[in-house]
């Protein structure tokens, strides 16, 4: 899992609220160093910030789509942008969620779940996890909050 968010602090929370469901995840602080990210390692899932310096959410969000190579990455949009319109044009743009931030963890869980059990082209659990215990990292870490 790949994690694209300028903040230091939200990046390392949502890492948190990730490793605690059982997924491993890396960050990226910006689009080019998530592009560098994406040439040397296998991504099963994007968590995509909207307002960053240099290239948006939504222009990175639209490159890898029409990207052969990764387009078939489901990408989750995470922005404070919690309008109508925003959420259209994360999804417009190719993203597969749009969750506002704070996003509650059981939602972003959840959302990755559901992204990663729909394409069975790449492993997306750790193998320690089984179902049993996936659905016990859930229930702990529905008490969590992102920041």
């Amino acid at each position: 899992m790949l994690i694209v968010d300028d903040s230091l602090t939200v990046a390392k929370s949502i890492e948190a609220i990730v490793r605690s469901g059982g997924h491993t995840a890396m960050i990226a602080f910006d689009t080019d160093e998530a592009s560098r990210k994406l040439e040397t390692h296998e991504v099963d899932v994007m968590i995509l910030d909207v307002v960053m310096p240099g290239k948006n959410g939504f222009q990175f969000c639209r490159e890898m789509k029409a990207h052969p190579q990764y387009k078939k990455i489901p990408i989750i949009m995470m922005s404070t942008k919690n309008t109508d319109i925003d959420r259209f044009w994360g999804r417009k743009q190719g993203a597969d969620e749009y969750l506002c931030k704070p996003a509650e963890p059981l939602a972003l869980l959840t959302s990755i779940s559901r992204l990663v059990t729909s394409d069975a082209r790449i492993p997306r659990r750790s193998s320690h996890m089984d179902p049993a215990s996936e659905a016990g990292s859930l229930e702990r870490v529905d008490s969590l909050r992102l920041f």
